[in-house]
């Protein structure tokens, strides 16, 4: 088999993100090593690997919640601090939705994190409730409800303050056929209105179907980059 050789990061002038020769080890040597990457604005990246292979801690270094040991982060052609922190949204592998709450008490609450007004509040919650298909049951609580309705509002929660980048780390993991094509469709809707996703997952049929850009890492290692069709090329 043809070795694969990474395809260089695109004009950094269109990137929201960049990381350039970036290395983060954790105990036990798991990490990324000597990463280079540029995310395009409106985009699509899929970050793609088995268990273990880098992508959380990719997604980590992107979000500021690592420092990188070697190399350099940039976000809107910024490092990291405080002010950029609102323009990403960030949905993890684990959930942190308070069961007791109802959905609109959840996005109501997380509105007044970022501070939005009432008036704000009231119009991004109704969008994102039709957007997600969860209007009916806005007043249910969380427990009530079941994971694949769970993810749906931790993504309109992601997404609720109107991120510029958002960051997702396995967003279908666990669920049915169903639940995640709900979960693709939402996510493929807020692209198309500028938001740029950076999407880990270990899915191949997910990074060929939804993926603009995909990086292939192994290891810790990027092992390739490109579109769905140069990387079948």
């Amino acid at each position: 088999m043809e070795e694969l050789t990474p395809i260089s990061p695109r004009n950094s002038e269109a990137s929201i993100a960049r990381l350039d020769n970036v290395s983060f080890l954790h105990s036990g040597d798991r990490g990324i090593m000597q990463a280079t990457l540029a995310v395009d604005r409106n985009s699509v990246l899929i970050l793609l690997g088995p268990n273990g292979s880098g992508k959380s801690t990719i997604l980590n270094l992107v979000a500021g919640f690592l420092t990188p040991q070697s190399g350099t982060v940039e976000v809107l052609n910024q490092r990291m601090n405080s002010s950029l922190r609102r323009h990403l949204g960030i949905l993890f592998q684990e959930s942190s939705l308070d069961p007791l709450m109802t959905i609109n008490e959840t996005l109501s609450l997380h509105g007044k994190l970022f501070g939005m007004t009432n008036k704000d509040i009231r119009e991004r919650t109704e969008i994102l409730l039709n957007l997600t298909g969860l209007k009916d049951r806005r007043r249910e609580e969380i427990e009530t409800l079941s994971g694949g309705l769970k993810r749906r509002l931790e993504l309109a929660r992601t997404v609720f303050h109107n991120p510029k980048l958002i960051l997702l780390d396995e967003p279908t993991l666990g669920l049915d056929p169903e639940a995640k094509s709900a979960i693709w469709s939402t996510l493929t809707e807020i692209n198309s209105t500028g938001s740029t996703l950076i999407v880990a997952t270990n899915d191949v049929s997910e990074a060929e179907r939804y993926g603009q850009t995909i990086v292939f890492l192994e290891k810790g290692r990027i092992v390739t980059q490109g579109t769905p069709y140069e990387l079948k090329r």
